[in-house]
């Protein structure tokens, strides 16, 4: 009988069987372990089994990282993600504002993540079709109403909010297709990232082209009628 093969959740790439020390990418604990990553990858046993909220707090509040897109994809690699599913609806707003911090551009206190994790964590699968709106769109709401203080009763901050989220849907409905949590996240991403220059000078330093790294996981892939894809299924 051939021996099972094991391969890295974050880059794919098969384990090698080795007696080694590796070092946690979630949050940096070193541990001892039989298979590790030709790439350096590790997934310590406590960060493996943790929930998405759990995974998010955690990995947010240890890393360093100053690019958001790698943030994300990281995040998105935990084996606790779906391919689709409702995490989607509240990572983006704790990583976009997380790098931001890290990039020295943004006070943002870690400690803000999870009640802003709770802002749209309560948002049910499947609403792009029941309801007609976005967990990922109303993530992007919801950072810019947390940096704006807006509240049901503002005037100009209730608007440039409901105009960011509208625009994020806009260009998932445009896309067309079935839904895809990765391509949501992505535009959230673009919207986000043009209000926070437009109201605040920010500049999350996102790549001029997102290419996505989960289409040859995705069996539902829209392939060429994606703007993200990679070209790989």
């Amino acid at each position: 009988m051939a021996e099972p093969k094991f391969y890295c959740p974050i880059c794919g790439a098969e384990l090698i069987e080795r007696h080694t020390v590796g070092k946690c990418i979630y949050c940096g604990k070193e541990e001892e372990t039989d298979y590790i990553c030709p790439n350096g990858h590790y997934i310590c046993e406590d960060c493996r089994l943790l929930g998405q909220k759990e995974i998010t707090l955690k990995y947010l509040s240890y890393t360093k990282e100053k690019e958001v897109l790698k943030i994300m994809t990281t995040l998105l690699k935990h084996p606790s993600f779906n391919m689709f599913g409702k995490e989607h609806h509240f990572v983006l707003g704790p990583v976009v504002l997380t790098a931001l911090k890290n990039q020295g551009k943004l006070n943002w206190d870690i400690r803000r993540n999870e009640p802003l994790i709770k802002r749209t964590e309560f948002l049910p699968y499947g609403i792009c079709g029941s309801i007609g709106t976005c967990g990922a769109c109303s993530s992007v709401g919801a950072t810019l109403s947390v940096l704006l203080k807006a509240t049901f009763m503002s005037d100009r901050e209730r608007s440039i909010v409901l105009n960011a989220t509208s625009d994020c849907l806009k260009k998932l409905a445009n896309a067309g297709g079935p839904r895809c949590c990765k391509q949501s996240v992505y535009y959230g991403l673009i919207v986000l990232d043009r209000y926070l220059k437009s109201y605040f000078n920010l500049d999350m330093e996102l790549p001029d082209k997102i290419v996505c790294e989960f289409s040859q996981l995705n069996p539902e892939c829209k392939k060429e009628k994606c703007e993200f894809y990679n070209g790989t299924v």
